[in-house]
């Protein structure tokens, strides 16, 4: 990756992670967006049993951290593809993590204190992006346009549910479901994470959890953490190869799912409602 690239990629990811601070719009949305989603789908894919096993060979972490100032390609497919991987992976989640510090709080603010602009700000960008999965289609059937249709309309139900009441201390298995779930939909165009934290009633738990872990420094509340944590690693990997198979196999009939996706979220993001 050049450096021109990965001052590119920060950025991609710096979009990802400011679009996850607002409700309704998901960091796969500003994937989807920025050209992305097939790609780092395909990058979240590669982090396999193969991948665990390079961990262990000197060659991987030579090419790795050649990798960040020059070409280190090996001549090796599995481990070149995988080297590759880890640095787009890496430079996405550097921006995404750049913009939880830095934007996150001024964009709570912009929702807090002008949340009609706010929303329908965001309300405009992901209706005007609905092009982009057209764009991919390689061919617009009935299928794809009745895969749109069916998932608009479940997202739009999906949105408007009730949310559970927050559990004072989810069991465990639940916590890892959650966590699963979350990141599924996460990488997912339409649907946030925290939306279906939200709704399984463990986003507060999670909070309160985070704050005692670091302003008391009770230890005992990272093991929740950890547990979710865990629900995400396993959550993302299962999930990426799926919607792997699903973009391999049903090309266009998933880039129908992905615009109906986007086209039910929009209903957290019309601007001219009460707030919830």
């Amino acid at each position: 990756m050049k450096n021109k690239e990965k001052g590119a990629q920060v950025l991609r990811g710096f979009c990802m992670g400011c679009a996850d601070v607002i409700p309704g719009v998901s960091g796969g949305t500003m994937a989807l967006i920025l050209g992305i989603y097939e790609t780092l789908i395909e990058s979240i894919r590669l982090m396999d049993m193969r991948f665990l096993a390079l961990l262990l060979r000197r060659d991987f972490w030579v090419a790795l951290f050649k990798g960040l100032y020059a070409d280190a390609t090996t001549g090796d497919e599995a481990l070149d593809r995988r080297v590759k991987a880890v640095h787009f992976l890496a430079f996405l989640v550097f921006g995404i993590l750049l913009a939880v510090v830095a934007a996150a709080r001024a964009i709570k603010w912009s929702m807090a204190t002008h949340p009609v602009p706010t929303s329908a700000f965001f309300f405009g960008l992901v209706l005007i992006s609905i092009r982009v999965p057209f764009k991919h289609m390689r061919r617009v059937d009935a299928l794809s346009i009745g895969t749109a249709a069916l998932f608009a309309v479940m997202t739009y139900h999906i949105v408007g549910l009730e949310l559970v009441q927050p559990k004072p201390d989810p069991a465990y298995w639940y916590l890892f479901v959650c966590g699963a779930i979350a990141i599924s939909a996460m990488i997912l165009p339409g649907i946030s994470g925290a939306f279906f934290l939200l709704l399984l009633g463990v986003y507060q738990p999670v909070l309160a959890a985070v704050d005692r872990l670091v302003h008391e420094q009770h230890l005992a509340s990272a093991i929740p953490l950890l547990v979710l944590i865990g629900g995400i690693v396993v959550g993302v990997v299962l999930f990426s190869r799926i919607l792997h198979w699903f973009l391999s196999h049903h090309h266009d009939a998933t880039m129908g799912a992905l615009v109906g996706l986007m086209l039910g979220s929009l209903r957290v993001l019309w601007p001219f409602k009460e707030a919830l």
